[in-house]
């Protein structure tokens, strides 16, 4: 029918990983919709996947959904976070992907409530710099900034977080550090991609996101 609204009936999202990324972004920034979906598109391509703006754009699938329209399905995502998966699974997803600092403190919290008691190391908050470690956002580059600006930046993110930094700060073994920094990510690599396996699942079963490749 002439003039008739396009109705989008295809999936949205290609992978798992662009639908939470995007998914978090969309819902929880403030700026208005448009540039909220706009800031989104952005922050995936640019700091997650490094994909040029005209081939994410092709990746998500708008068609037929306004701004508002967009959103509501981000906001979806994120309630699918905290409504299908155990509190564990729905804190490494957040952890991972919220824009929020507060809710990414928060679920750092509940994941070294968690697993901490795995770790030789007992200091709580050496526990929670441990975990909050595998999760602080990346240093990515600032606009119109040198180079040496940002390589400045990314050593000085990597030694606040680095185990001589905390052996310092707290007074245990940089060895005993180390590992427990490297179980608490195998553990919490695991606890996530179980969590978004079971995401991935739902969200092509409600045509969302496109069913993975099989070889």
């Amino acid at each position: 029918m002439e003039g008739a609204t396009t109705v989008n009936v295809e999936p949205i999202f290609v992978t798992i990983g662009e639908a939470l990324s995007i998914g978090f972004r969309g819902a929880e920034e403030r700026a208005p919709i448009k540039g909220s979906t706009d800031s989104a598109l952005r922050h995936l391509k640019e700091e997650r996947y490094g994909l040029p703006a005209t081939a994410l754009d092709r990746r998500v699938n708008k068609v037929g959904l306004n701004d508002q329209e967009f959103r509501a399905q981000c906001v979806l995502i994120v309630e699918a976070v905290n409504r299908r998966l155990s509190v564990h699974e729905a804190a490494s997803i957040i952890a991972r992907f919220t824009t929020i600092a507060l809710k990414r403190a928060q679920a750092v919290r509940e994941l070294q409530k968690a697993y901490g008691a795995l770790c030789n190391t007992q200091n709580t908050e050496a526990l929670l710099a441990l975990v909050w470690g595998l999760y602080v956002p990346s240093v990515v580059p600032m606009p119109n900034e040198t180079p040496e600006s940002f390589n400045a930046r990314r050593k000085r993110r990597e030694v606040e977080w680095s185990a001589r930094s905390l052996e310092k700060q707290y007074g245990i073994g940089r060895n005993v550090l180390n590992r427990d920094k490297a179980l608490l990510r195998k553990l919490l690599s695991e606890v996530e991609l179980q969590a978004q396996t079971k995401l991935e699942t739902y969200f092509v079963r409600t045509g969302l996101l496109q069913a993975p490749e099989t070889s």
